[in-house]
């Protein structure tokens, strides 16, 4: 009953429908557009947009011939379909979300298990057999009390052979602050390693406060840290973190665990995959394909003619 009422008041609007059939690329007058807005007013904002981006689009000759079928009436139908139909639009959406829920909710459910797969794989591969590098001590000299020079020392000891050069990272942030706050640092020795090695490396000089009497006991109290060996050369031969070919995806995913980070992630289960909000959009742009597919490419390009000749007018 309900389908029948929306088909009828469908063909009586178009039965009284006041809107010409006239081009998308001619004004409309000021009788037109009143006799239009009082039997209805959604047209106001339709008109007031769709007239303010034609005319900054600045379609070519070729371009109007191509959409010349497009006419006010046409595309204010298209219109009213896309943003005011929601008896039309809701079922569509709960059946589309259904169907993703049957087909992709499980790519997504299995981001934890690649991350764990991956993370367990770069665990066995880990250059720490090469090298054990351990934070040794902070060296601050002051002029009087302010801090003159700070240092961050390491102890490196080779675990097979001579290092010939090491790269290694030191990540740090506040225990009660979690993973925010986090910072990583980059270090690299260039000689030769026989046997265990102090370095010392300069603290940067915006994270010299923090250093102020500090100690290593005091410092692994109050942070969590974790250094990783990133490559290593033994016996003329490079090691690197690189060489494990962890795909970027994971990598990112472990920096910052996002709904969009684990989306990524998902797409390497199933190179298919988008999420739900997506999967329901690229369906209901296929529905409009299908409803009136010239207004549907005229939209694209307005947007597109749009954006560009809008930039090219902030830029003269």
């Amino acid at each position: 009953m309900k389908k029948l009422l929306f088909i009828f008041a469908a063909a009586l609007f178009v039965a009284c429908n006041p809107i010409p059939k006239k081009s998308i690329f001619e004004d409309l007058s000021t009788d037109e557009l009143a006799s239009i807005i009082k039997s209805d007013s959604n047209f106001t904002e339709f008109y007031e947009n769709i007239h303010s981006l034609v005319k900054i689009s600045m379609f070519s000759d070729i371009q109007k011939a191509e959409y010349k079928d497009v006419t006010y009436r046409r595309l204010y139908k298209y219109y009213h379909r896309n943003n005011f139909e929601p008896e039309y639009w809701q079922p569509l959406t709960e059946q589309w979300s259904n169907e993703w829920d049957d087909t992709m909710a499980k790519d997504l459910l299995k981001v934890d298990s690649v991350s764990a797969y991956w993370a367990d794989y770069k665990k066995q591969h880990s250059l720490s057999r090469f090298a054990k590098v351990e934070l040794a001590d902070f060296r601050i000299t002051y002029f009087y009390s302010m801090i003159d020079d700070a240092y961050i020392c390491f102890d490196i000891t080779p675990l097979q052979g001579t290092i010939e050069q090491i790269k290694f990272t030191c990540t740090y942030g506040f225990k009660i602050d979690g993973d925010d706050g986090k910072k990583t640092y980059a270090y690299r020795y260039a000689s030769p390693i026989t046997k265990t090695k102090r370095g010392y490396w300069d603290i940067d000089y915006f994270e010299r406060d923090k250093f102020k009497n500090m100690t290593v006991k005091k410092f692994l109290q109050e942070y969590d840290m974790e250094i990783e060996v990133t490559d290593v050369r033994i016996e003329g031969k490079n090691y690197s973190l690189n060489d494990l070919n962890i795909p970027e995806e994971v990598l990112i995913l472990w920096q910052e665990d996002t709904s969009e980070n684990r989306d990524a992630v998902a797409s390497l289960v199933n190179p298919t995959y988008v999420n739900k909000e997506q999967y329901i959009s690229n369906k209901k742009t296929e529905d409009l394909k299908i409803f009136d597919l010239l207004c549907y490419e005229f939209s694209e390009a307005l947007l597109q003619n749009s954006l560009l000749n809008g930039f090219k007018k902030i830029f003269e």
